[in-house]
Parts: C-alpha cells; structure tokens; sequence
C-alpha cells in the first residue's frame, strides 16, 4: 500500500499543536464531501449471547465461532449499513486528511476523515505510551457492575486523561458487560469461563495480550467434591451451571440471571467461609453479604448438597493475575493477521489495539450512523488497526456506545471532552471502558 504524504494548512478550529496531512491510499473509493475537524462534543442480538452456553475449552483456539457470523455487532441490536462491494480490479483511491494533537504527556490524539466509493469514514484514533512516565491504561467502571454512567462521567470521576467505551453488555435488562472485567485496584470484578473470552488485558509483568482469558472459579466444600462456577456476577447463569455473586455486582437480580427461570433454581448465600441459607425462590433487590451462588438445573442440584452451616472455600481469579482486563465480541488481529470476515454491516467501532514494535496502545472509534460518516465493517475496523501498526486487536462494543473522550487542550484544567460523534446524539451510559491516565501537558497545569 503506498503512501504519498503532503502537507496541508491548519484550520483555525484546530488546537494549538495540531499538525494535518493528507495521504493518499490505494484502495476502493471516491472522493467524498469533507466534514469538519473535530470539536468538543444479521448475527445473534446481544440477548441471544448473553443465554448462549458452550462447552468449548477456554483455551481452545480462536474459529469461526469466534467471529462475527456467531456474534452481536453491537449492544444495542440496530440493523446494520450496508456496505457497498467493491469489485476485484476497482483502481479507485481513497484520500485520508488526518490532524493529530498532544493530549497529555504519552498521549496523542488523531483525527482522520477518509472518503472513498463506500462514502466517508471519521476515524479517531488514541495512541497511549505506557512508556512514558505516569501514563498507564485501566478499567474504566461503575461503582457497581449492573450500572451505567456515560464515558465523560467515568473518566471525568477517576481524572482520567481520555478513555473509551468497553465491552458489549445486557442493554436491555440487567446493563452488566458480557465478559470479563479486571480493575487495577478492585481486581477481578466479573467474568466468564467460556464463550464470551475474547479479551484485552494487561498481564502482571505489563505486557498487553490480545485473544482469550476465562476466568477459574469454584466452591470447595470442606468435605466432598469442588463445584465448578461458570460465571462471576455475569449478567446470565446459564442452564446447568452455577454463578457467583459479589458485592461488586450490586442488588440481587433475582431470576433477571435465569432468563426468567423459577423451578429447578437455587441461591446459596455465603458469610464468613460457611452457608449462610439455601434456599429455593431467588431473592430479588436486596445487597450482597459475602458470596451468592444461583444454579440452574443441574447446578441447582449441586448446590442442594451445600447445607446451612457448612464450612466452604470459594475461589475465583483470572489466570496469570492480569492488572487489567475487558472483553468484546472478537479478535480482529493476531500477529498482523486480519482474521474477521464480515466486510458487509457497517456500525459505528470501538477497539483496543497493541503496536508491539512501538509499545503503543491503540484505542479507535469510528463514527457511524450519518451521511458523514458511515461506520465500518469488521474487515475495515482489522484493517484501520493494521495500517495504525496494530499487530493484534479486538473488536470493543460499537453502535450508539461508541465513545471517545479526552483531555481538552485549551483547557487549564484537565476538563474533558466528546471527540467523537455518537450516533445516539449523546454519549450513551455504558457499564465499561478503558481510561487513559497520563500527566498533563506543560500548559495545561
């Protein structure tokens, strides 16, 4: 792919320090009206993953069943764009105008509008340098895991320096991200052991990985055999299995986790090491005291063994003690390898990336959902990962909960703000994301 980059004049709506140029890409397109420079600002619904069960080991290799074709494009289940096809021998040329500004110490900050056959595409790009000084990448959460705030709340709150959306969740009933979730100073906080494992996590020596991460949990009774949990304060406990629930959950949800189950359910109640109640009917609304175990079916029957009294030990840790850790639906680079298929639907993005050459982070949201810019499909989004020097890449939560903050450079500060367009109009409440921390630029003391 060549690049013939030229410079181009800075718009006066640009922050001081931003720098533009324009470059040419070979690919499929046309131009496309431009659009201003930034300012402040058919595959499973996400209902049928959230009760989907599989049986596959969570270290199996990532297969089509990782992919698209077997998962929700975005939380909030809108219909896709159709991506126009672009035909084998298309010579049409895509132009890209891109301004980049410092943001905070390690932290810089990229606007590109492309225009193209398939119509224009606003790209806004984060590249985050663990290696400077004070500049480090976190789980951006709610107090408790069933919430939601938007991503200018959640930053705003820890004083983080930009951040984004995370892992697609439960939008229409319990609000809980899908997978996995692992804070820095509250450690683990939920996740699963298989089918929703795809992940971004930051391991204990600080190495960012890309690909799958189940969480091990169990109950070890002082006498008997262990019981294997599959989810931890997971929106869904799916049938024959058996979650657990902290007080980072929030209230007790009742049978919103057995998709409306009540016979063949049970909830065991956990204090101080021994069973606290056993009990058949699930409570609803009420906080978490130590553990809660919910089973269905076969997991029901399990936890029938656990009496009232009983001395148990429960365990739950991700693999390896990672600092850090998100989930989203699929991996859309491995070692530089494009591996997502579906270059059809097209949705506004979010995603993580990581430049092993640099050490760099990358976080992307492309907007979507408008005549300015149309979105992106699962192919484009691997392939924006790839020409920004990702070598491995997940697909994060897209539509109306794409989201990109970050620190306003005129402002003394710190202040934040919208850089991308939501599609909603407004940044959506979301239960997750990633924050950026970074020491401020000299002028912003």
């Amino acid at each position: 792919m060549s690049r013939t980059p030229r410079t181009r004049r800075t718009t006066g709506a640009l922050a001081a320090g931003a720098v533009i140029v324009a470059l040419t890409l070979t690919a499929g397109s046309v131009a496309a009206p431009a659009a201003p420079p930034p300012g402040p600002a058919q595959a499973q619904t996400p209902a049928q993953a959230k009760a989907k069960p599989s049986d596959s080991p969570e270290t199996a290799p990532l297969t089509t069943a990782d992919r698209a074709e077997t998962r929700p494009q975005t939380s909030d289940g809108e219909p896709p764009g159709i991506a126009r096809k672009i035909q084998p021998g298309d010579t049409s040329r895509r132009q890209v105008a891109q301004a980049t500004t410092p943001l905070a110490r390690g932290v810089t900050y990229e606007y590109l509008l492309i225009t193209g056959a398939r119509g224009p595409q606003i790209v806004h790009l984060l590249r985050v340098d663990p290696g400077v000084k004070g500049t480090r990448l976190d789980y951006l959460g709610t107090r408790k895991v069933r919430s939601r705030q938007t991503v200018p709340e959640l930053a705003g709150r820890d004083g983080g320096a930009a951040a984004v959306n995370g892992d697609f969740f439960d939008i229409t009933d319990t609000f809980a991200p899908l997978g996995n979730g692992q804070d820095r100073q509250r450690g683990l906080l939920h996740g699963r052991r298989a089918d929703w494992t795809n992940s971004f996590w930051i391991d204990a020596d600080g190495r960012p990985r890309v690909g799958q991460l189940a969480v091990g949990a169990r109950v070890v009774p002082a006498r008997g055999s262990a019981l294997q949990v599959w989810h931890v304060n997971s929106p869904t406990v799916w049938p024959d299995r058996i979650g657990l629930y902290t007080p980072k959950w929030g209230k007790l949800a009742g049978t919103r986790v057995t998709d409306g189950q009540t016979r063949r359910v049970r909830e065991v109640h956990i204090r101080n090491g021994r069973v606290a109640a056993n009990r058949t009917r699930l409570t609803r609304n009420q906080p978490i005291e130590g553990v809660v175990l919910v089973g269905r079916g076969r997991g029901a029957r399990q936890l029938s063994r656990l009496k009232v009294g009983r001395k148990v030990t429960v365990e739950r840790a991700f693999p390896d003690a990672p600092a850090v850790a998100i989930s989203g639906s699929e991996v859309l680079l491995r070692k530089g390898q494009v591996l997502s298929t579906d270059d059809t639907a097209l949705h506004p993005r979010t995603a993580v990336g990581v430049d092993r050459d640099t050490g760099e982070l990358l976080l992307v949201v492309v907007d979507g959902r408008s005549t300015t810019s149309r979105g992106a499909t699962l192919v484009e989004l691997a392939d924006l990962m790839a020409m920004f020097g990702a070598e491995a890449a997940l697909n994060l939560d897209g539509g109306g909960s794409s989201t990109m903050v970050g620190a306003d450079p005129a402002a003394r500060n710190g202040a934040l703000r919208v850089l991308n367009t939501p599609s909603d109009g407004q940044p959506r409440m979301v239960p997750n994301g990633l924050v950026v921390f970074a020491r401020p630029l000299p002028d912003q003391r």
